[in-house]
């Protein structure tokens, strides 16, 4: 069984490739203006970002000692986002399949309460996991960013 912390890597990787290549989809009638495409992009980026910010945060609440409550319920509300924000600009399907893996992993107050507080070297790898995830989401954006 695949863990929540790993799942949420996972996502965000995906994430990453397929922004990365810029599968943006035309309209009905096949074509978009580069304002309307430069406002989707924009729009895009600033969704990961806020998914990025959200883990981000849990990282640091944890890395203080404490459990970031609330990032459960904000994160879980991204992931339900994700198909309706993207789904346009990569395959519905695939956008529905990484929300699904997103929801997994949505409870971020759990994904250290398994561990014993003495167990400082696994506490920091799992950390470590969130910023690389966050780290996924914001490059995702900045590759939308810097997308023509």
């Amino acid at each position: 069984m695949i863990d929540a912390l790993t799942l949420l890597v996972t996502a965000s990787q995906a994430i990453f490739e397929i922004t990365s290549k810029f599968g943006e989809k035309k309209d009905a009638k096949g074509q978009t203006t580069e304002k309307e495409r430069k406002e989707r992009r924009e729009n895009i980026a600033v969704y990961y970002l806020d998914i990025a910010a959200t883990i981000q945060e849990a990282a640091q609440t944890f890395r203080a000692g404490q459990v970031p409550h609330g990032s459960c319920g904000k994160m879980l509300g991204l992931a339900q986002m994700l198909p309706e924000v993207v789904g346009d600009f990569i395959d519905k399907a695939r956008a529905t399949e990484l929300a699904d893996q997103l929801r997994e992993a949505h409870n971020l107050e759990r994904l250290l309460n398994d561990l014993s507080q003495g167990d400082e070297q696994e506490r920091g790898r799992r950390i470590g996991l969130m910023e690389e995830a966050a780290g996924y989401f914001e490059a995702a954006a900045a590759a939308l960013r810097a997308a023509r």
